[in-house]
């Protein structure tokens, strides 16, 4: 089965570098009715074309309310060689949120990555490189080659770019997002070129393409100087592939999503997001909220996680100060394990310890975090629960399996993204990370349940460095990801089913912890634990 936790998103991004602009200086000489430059700058336009570009308004669009997900995985893959080139140049501080998912991606595709960070001085460009990258592939012996921006993150289930076998020629997606470069392309042209563009032509993003070995010779021999910079090489890239006589298609839209933020809506899942222009993290951050790729959380602080003290322990995280009983619900909480799962220690793990618990039995961890660390590392199998939830008969840890509570749905997903709750936000944030890590796109159980879960010590810590910990997660969603579970509503009894003889536990929201409810708790637990002090008694 497919490992669920086995990609969660890119590496750490090292710390911020101070980026390394192109130093380049260079014009044109000969014809001294030519366009002049220096460096990436027009300094005197073609005598006979004159300065005729505009600038037209920028469209603004608005990005969906809805979540999209990724396609279907392609069961094969091919067997074609393919080899991948990026441009890696400088340190940029966005680099290393982008990069190591194309590594990721090309060694899972068995395919070469070539990070090109050589410039020559005289390109206007550093993009300009690609020429480069064209010949080095035609050297070697691959028999595709597909060049992807270094500013793309690749999706952790994307598959080979040839799974459905291509035909031979240059494939590049037409540019649906920058509307205002591609009005200026033929003014463009017009100007340094002398000629307009024919009128049907389809102007083409330059960050993602893909090309075989003889399309690759044909359209080389069409890559010369002197290069023009307009919108980096894409001005340029596009007169190449509008006097190419060799096939030019459609890369299809997953392999190129564009990613512009606020300006571009996407109206689909994909492979490749390209995050282009200077709002990179932002378009990234985006994607992810938006459900489009996994959201990890940050990593769990793993140095806090401690040594096991005992084959089997409960563990209850406690705020005292949440309580509307000002900690009796924790009390009675203890005496219902003690009464009805006898053998297992307990442990309390919160910020404050009541001033009736017995200190041995109390861990200080201020945050949720802190409890979920230690608490899953405190025995070889651990029963979690919390102080709202009341055991009501002998169990033993057969009766407490994974539980489910319906489905969760893409309509909850999407709705639980959009939530002012906190929990559920992350909760359908660890969700989508789930599924976008799981081959089969489908509707998956709902484990949060808010009863008692049973975790094992190592699986809790083989989950927690892969998922990350943020203060609200839902990690019994993770745990049990691939399980099936049972119904809870055959143990857990809410208030008013508290007598019912079949229920395991009864579990009372804040709402329904009235006076009644206090006294029953206390007639049907008048003993003290042996966790209580006895002066409290």
């Amino acid at each position: 089965m497919h490992d669920p936790f086995a990609v969660t998103g890119p590496s750490s991004p090292r710390p911020p570098q101070t980026p390394r602009p192109a130093t380049v200086k260079w014009r044109i000489k000969g014809n001294s009715d030519g366009p002049v430059y220096q460096g990436t700058s027009l300094i005197q336009p073609c005598v006979g074309c004159g300065n005729r570009s505009t600038a037209p308004a920028v469209t603004e669009q608005t990005w969906p309310d809805v979540v999209m997900f990724r396609p279907d995985v392609p069961p094969e893959w091919p067997t074609e060689s393919l080899a991948i080139y990026t441009l890696a140049y400088g340190s940029p501080p966005w680099l290393m949120d982008f990069l190591p998912s194309i590594r990721d991606w090309c060694g899972r595709i068995n395919a070469p990555l070539v990070e090109w960070s050589e410039i020559p001085a005289d390109y206007p460009s550093p993009k300009f490189a690609e020429v480069d990258m064209l010949r080095h592939f035609l050297a070697g012996n691959a028999e595709w080659m597909m060049y992807v921006d270094a500013d793309v993150y690749v999706h952790p289930l994307a598959p080979h770019p040839l799974h459905n076998d291509p035909a031979p020629g240059l494939y590049a997606r037409e540019d649906v997002a920058g509307v205002n470069v591609r009005e200026r392309w033929p003014a463009w042209v017009r100007q340094h070129f002398c000629r307009d563009p024919r009128p049907n032509y389809r102007y083409r993003n330059a960050g993602v393409w893909l090309i075989d070995r003889g399309t690759a010779a044909e359209f080389l021999r069409g890559c010369q100087p002197p290069f023009i910079s307009g919108q980096m090489e894409q001005h340029h890239f596009n007169v190449w592939l509008h006097d190419f006589a060799g096939p030019v298609l459609d890369l299809p839209d997953e392999w190129n999503i564009f990613a512009n933020v606020p300006r571009q809506s996407i109206t689909h899942g994909g492979w490749l997001y390209h995050c282009a222009g200077g709002r990179k993290i932002e378009a990234l951050t985006m994607l992810r909220q938006r459900g489009f790729l996994p959201d990890p959380f940050p990593p769990a602080d793993m140095s806090k996680w401690g040594e096991s003290i005992a084959p089997r322990a409960v563990v209850i995280p406690c705020k005292p100060s949440f309580d509307p009983w000002l900690g009796e619900s924790l009390r009675f909480a203890i005496r219902s394990i003690e009464q009805h799962l006898p053998d297992w220690p307990i442990y309390v793990l919160g910020d404050e310890r009541p001033a009736w618990l017995d200190p041995a039995a109390f861990i200080h961890a201020p945050a949720y975090e802190d409890a979920l660390i230690r608490g899953l590392s405190l025995a070889d199998e651990v029963l979690w629960t919390n102080d709202d939830i009341i055991f009501l008969r002998d169990i033993t840890p057969a009766d407490i399996a994974p539980a489910t509570d319906g489905m969760i749905t893409m309509d909850k997903i999407n709705a639980g993204l959009r939530s002012k709750n906190t929990w559920e936000r992350n909760r359908m944030r660890l969700v989508t990370t789930l599924l976008h890590n799981r081959e089969e796109i489908e509707s998956l159980p709902n484990f949060s349940t808010h009863t008692p879960y049973l975790f094992s010590r190592e699986k809790s810590k083989s989950v927690l460095e892969r998922v990350g910990i943020t203060r609200k997660i839902a990690f019994e969603q993770a745990y049990f990801f691939n399980d099936q579970g049972m119904s809870v509503g055959n143990k857990k009894a809410r208030p008013a089913e508290k007598d019912h003889p079949g229920k395991c536990w009864l579990n009372f929201p804040t709402r329904d912890a009235d006076e009644d409810l206090r006294q029953w708790l206390a007639a049907r637990y008048p003993r003290p634990s042996r966790l209580e002090l006895a002066s409290d008694h």
